[in-house]
């Protein structure tokens, strides 16, 4: 700044004026250790403010800022993982109460994982109604104590602290991260054997690939309502891209058949399966064929045109979202259901 914008006043005036306030004070001494004394001084009673020292040539810049110190955290352990095993002990007592639930979930087509996940979307839930709790009661207790004087001297409770927020994270992991092993105990009792996602066990021969799919229909009418139920599915993706893996080409046609003497039920389209640019072409057929009074499901696929390599790489994806479909069929309520076989048994001829 240049010497003409500069006015120099007396200290007793310019105190005075509104809005006037200290910006810098310059202390001059010939001894030494008068500028250490008010360095350390200075440097003590301002805060975020820096106190320069010059002593022959050379400067030294002091600053203070606030700061934080933990102690006690060792009488903590003890206490946490006593904790700890509590909550264990209660989730697994949960868990355990609850395997017919886990069971029902398997059988509407939950997978381990998300079993797993409603467990501990579940502990979340009591987690944060437990911090909300806990801390609006400790509002509650520090404001009574207050109120009645019996708060000690000295003792300010700053209720939004930054240490709020420790003690109250603090806590929701202690009930979080116990919970961790008895929800995935519950996602066990799905599938209990070591093969925990379902895998395709067959190899296509030549141009044809049969899949035995992990269905089951108990009666004649529920066999048929299934298939109308994946017809509406294949039906509703006859354009390209209407699926990330395939598109229906034809509209799907259900008919009766006979497998070995026995009557069984068919239903046929043909399909392109994804990057469309392959013109990977196959006809899809999904059988459902009675054995012992239980109908079974097969799916059946047959390359039409394309590479082999690229049909055998690109059909997972296809029958994986086919079974997954079938698997929605146990959430429909049942008034669903029976829409579906209604409209299958005025379709389709029962023999």
């Amino acid at each position: 700044m240049p010497w003409d914008y500069v006015l120099i006043m007396p200290f007793s005036i310019v105190e005075t004026l509104p809005g006037a306030k200290i910006v810098s004070i310059a202390i001059r001494s010939d001894n030494l250790n008068v500028l250490n004394r008010v360095t350390k001084y200075l440097a003590e009673t301002t805060f975020n403010a820096f106190v320069l020292k010059g002593w022959k040539g050379k400067v030294s810049s002091y600053l203070t800022i606030a700061g934080t110190m933990l102690k006690g955290w060792s009488l903590l352990i003890a206490p946490l993982i006593i904790a700890a095993l509590i909550i264990l002990n209660t989730t697994l007592s949960l868990v355990q109460s609850r395997v017919t639930d886990s069971k029902i979930f398997s059988a509407i087509g939950l997978s381990p994982l998300h079993v797993s996940l409603l467990f501990i979307a579940e502990i979340i839930a009591y987690a944060i109604i437990s911090c909300i709790v806990g801390y609006l009661v400790g509002i509650g207790i520090l404001n009574l104590l207050i109120i009645t004087g019996n708060m000690p001297k000295g003792l300010y409770p700053n209720f939004a602290s930054s240490f709020v927020a420790l003690a109250l994270g603090l806590s929701f992991l202690m009930v979080i991260i116990p919970s961790i092993y008895p929800a995935i105990k519950a996602g066990k009792y799905v599938t209990p054997s070591l093969e925990r996602k379902w895998k395709i066990k067959t190899k296509p021969l030549g141009n044809l690939w049969t899949i035995p799919l992990p269905f089951r229909a108990t009666t004649v009418h529920e066999a048929l309502g299934v298939l109308y139920y994946i017809k509406e599915f294949l039906d509703a993706h006859r354009v390209e891209r209407a699926h990330r893996w395939f598109a229906s080409l034809r509209v799907a046609n259900i008919e009766e058949i006979r497998v070995e003497g026995a009557i069984a039920y068919r239903l046929v389209t043909e399909v392109q399966l994804a990057p469309w640019e392959a013109g990977v072409r196959q006809r899809v057929e999904i059988l459902t064929v009675p054995v012992r009074g239980i109908y079974t499901y097969e799916l059946r696929l047959t390359l039409l045109s394309g590479v082999r390599d690229q049909w055998i790489r690109s059909n997972p994806a296809f029958i994986d979202a086919l079974r997954k479909q079938l698997l929605l069929w146990r959430a429909l309520r049942p008034e669903e259901k029976k829409k579906y076989i209604q409209i299958a048994k005025s379709q389709i001829r029962v023999g």
